[in-house]
């Protein structure tokens, strides 16, 4: 009789064995978790590098392109979208824009490539033109990447949390910039080391004691602008309490108005009558323009006596239009533009290209539509005013988020009468970029809300 093989039998292979339960069970929701989360991260890095948008490194040809936060935080943007793939689908209202902005890296490109760099234009100007080109590109991009992320029940949460935190932290950077805790030197040392090779970033070099700076870049309108949008959304964008809207909006007018640019206060006034009409805040105006006087009186009787003499007398050009003396370098511009128009008339009708408009003289047109007319002709200036209003009726039916943003960028597009805002100049910054991304949030957010309702809860 044959014994039984009594020793023990072979470990079987690993795949024969029975799945274990707890693989599945981590494994599975991890990576739907991580898909989901990522594009939101990633989203959110790219708006928090707003808060920050002075190149990092002397890194190109030119200071024109010279690398920033936000393009770095772009590239991780797009890849976050290209490896996870987030589902989503804009509404059809704003389809029409979509297509728009599509046309408008075909035109302008072509544009550029045709006018500038076949006709043999000047190296700043290709340089230039780059620029555009490639911002134009990337803002794009941006637009497309949180359209896909979506808007959801958390994601604009999220989003404007990070908005809020952008927003305190250029808030702080501008506080202590004017009281001269931290001098604009010290937010670029990198880029002042030869000002020889340091383009427009060496006038933070001779920025007086006093004069209000910022993190954001060399021009005060850039810094009056992104605020007033930041502003205006947080306050009018989310369900807050009343108080806390008009502490937000006394802050940012406080900022928007140290800065000197008066075009950016003109466009922050705007966007602010027309968000208290639309809110029916009657009541709480009275309460908030109270409270500035009191702070202005405040400041005048401090000892910031020579800051709010300098500034008010600026700022109060405005109330002077009767006198030339405030206006003279904006009107000289506008004459040097038109009379080189007149000497050559084929700039109407074609334009000089994309990037071309230092070739009429050495500054831009500082003003919008002009500056437009110039480098794209009339079919440009006639392609950007369909693009806007296809933006602007899309915005206003996206909800308390969308409007907001509506009622901004009307304000903005007022400013644009003295300043190119809604153009990829660099002294403009990634302004477009950060106003891109939070219309694509709105537009993929719910829309079962109004400004006019936000404003009463």
């Amino acid at each position: 009789m044959a014994h039984p093989d009594l020793r023990p039998q072979a470990i079987l292979p690993f795949e024969s064995l029975p799945p274990r339960p707890f693989r599945r069970a981590w494994r599975v929701p991890f990576r739907k978790l991580l898909a989901q989360q990522a594009p939101i991260l990633a989203g959110g890095i790219y708006l928090a590098c707003h808060a920050y948008t002075i190149p990092l490194l002397k890194a190109g040809p030119s200071w024109v392109i010279w690398p920033r936060l936000d393009d770095f935080a772009t590239i991780l943007l797009a890849l976050a979208i290209l490896v996870f793939r987030p589902i989503n689908s804009l509404p059809s209202h704003w389809r029409a824009f979509e297509r728009l902005l599509l046309w408008a890296n075909v035109l302008t490109f072509v544009s550029y490539v045709f006018r500038i760099v076949l006709a043999g234009g000047g190296e700043h100007e290709v340089y230039t033109g780059l620029f555009q080109s490639l911002r134009v590109a990337q803002y794009t991009i941006v637009f497309v990447c949180f359209i896909r992320i979506g808007g959801g029940a958390r994601s604009p949460r999220l989003m404007l949390g990070v908005v809020s935190g952008v927003w305190g932290f250029i808030f702080a950077v501008a506080l202590a910039n004017f009281l001269g805790w931290l001098p604009p030197t010290a937010l670029a040392p990198h880029l002042l080391d030869e000002l020889s090779s340091a383009g427009a970033w060496g006038k933070l070099v001779f920025v007086p004691h006093g004069v209000l700076q910022g993190p954001l870049g060399y021009s005060n309108i850039y810094m009056a602008c992104q605020m007033t949008l930041l502003g205006v959304l947080l306050a009018f964008g989310t369900r807050r309490s009343a108080v806390t809207r008009w502490v937000v909006l006394l802050l940012t007018f406080l900022i928007v108005f140290v800065s000197g640019s008066r075009s950016g206060l003109v466009g922050f006034l705007c966007a602010l009558a027309l968000a208290v009409v639309a809110a029916k805040w009657r009541s709480w105006l009275i309460v908030g323009t109270a409270l500035t006087l009191l702070l202005v009186l405040a400041a005048s009787s401090s000892g910031w006596v020579e800051f709010a003499d300098s500034t008010v007398r600026r700022q109060g050009g405005l109330m002077r239009v009767g006198e030339v003396s405030s206006y003279t370098e904006r009107v000289a511009i506008w004459q040097d533009k038109l009379s080189y128009m007149k000497e050559n008339p084929s700039v109407l009708l074609l334009g000089l290209g994309w990037g071309g408009i230092l070739v009429a003289g050495p500054s831009n047109a500082h003003m919008l539509p002009l500056q437009i007319l110039m480098e794209t002709g009339i079919f440009g200036l006639l392609f950007f005013f369909f693009l806007f209003r296809a933006l602007l009726r899309a915005l206003w039916k996206s909800g308390i988020m969308g409007r907001s943003l509506a009622v901004a960028t009307s304000g903005l597009l007022v400013a644009s009468l003295a300043q190119e805002v809604f153009y990829p100049i660099p002294s403009m910054g990634s302004f477009l970029g950060v106003y891109l991304a939070l219309c694509a949030l709105a537009a993929t957010g719910r829309p079962d809300a109004s400004i006019r309702r936000g404003g009463t809860t």
